[in-house]
């Protein structure tokens, strides 16, 4: 594993796009949206993209980890078929014009926290791969309310 990044770059190859905000079912159609509601909103459209549109496997959602002094969640964890490599993403949603977007929300020491719990979960077999990916989702939204626009922008290999 590569040392932390002192913050992500933007890869040649970055990926945006305008998509849509749904509701789940769980939540009124005319409602704006909350927090949580909004982040597993960004976190359905970010694996929604990368299973889509770039043919990666599913292999957890939402993966607790609670070791020692070291507890998280890694968002999104996806296989790439075509070359078995795994692929933890961080999915970083936000609302408004916030300083610097959901871009600025994701710094140093939550990349170093991320490749910790990776290794934990590599370490204990509950994820297997020799190749790890970490990418980054960002997910803009203008608006919580359902139905707005929403800028995402995947950077592979963001760190």
């Amino acid at each position: 594993m590569r040392p932390p990044a002192t913050a992500p770059s933007l890869p040649a190859s970055r990926c945006a796009r305008t998509v849509r905000l749904d509701a789940d079912d769980s939540t009124p159609a005319r409602a704006a949206l909350g927090r949580a509601a909004l982040g597993r909103a960004g976190e359905r459209l970010a694996l929604t993209h990368l299973v889509q549109v770039h043919g990666l496997v599913l292999v957890a959602t939402t993966l607790r980890v609670a070791v020692e002094d070291l507890r998280g969640e890694l968002d999104v964890v996806v296989r790439d078929p075509r070359s078995g490599t795994l692929v933890v993403c961080e999915v970083k949603t936000r609302t408004g014009s916030v300083a610097g977007g959901a871009l600025a929300a994701f710094g140093p020491r939550q990349q170093a926290r991320i490749r910790r719990m990776t290794a934990v979960l590599l370490a204990s077999g509950q994820l297997q791969g020799r190749r790890v990916r970490f990418d980054l989702i960002t997910v803009d939204v203008a608006s919580p309310q359902p139905g707005a626009d929403v800028r995402l922008d995947h950077l592979p290999d963001a760190w």
